[in-house]
């Protein structure tokens, strides 16, 4: 009795459909990051003066500099009551 081929299971068709998708996904990436080295963000261009814009930048070291600071006096406080009990 002869077997019949077996059906392509539907893990397979799913995986060749997602390496597929992979693929173009990053094929779009690719473009979209190549595009945007070429046309930079209205934000980023420079101003009259001839500055370039740096709000968030500043915005972003001030975070990161009051998060490191609570951090380390947060840390000194703990230490300190460990210390007591």
């Amino acid at each position: 009795m002869p077997l019949a081929p077996a059906p392509e299971s539907t893990f397979s068709t799913y995986l060749k459909s997602h390496i597929v998708s992979q693929r173009y996904t990053a094929t779009q990436k690719y473009e979209r990051a190549t595009r945007a080295l070429s046309h930079p963000p209205r934000s980023r261009l420079p101003d009259q003066n001839n500055r370039i814009p740096l709000f968030p930048d500043k915005l972003y070291g001030l975070t990161l500099l009051y998060g490191l600071t609570w951090a380390s006096i947060s840390q000194i406080k703990h230490e300190k009551t460990k210390e007591v009990i």
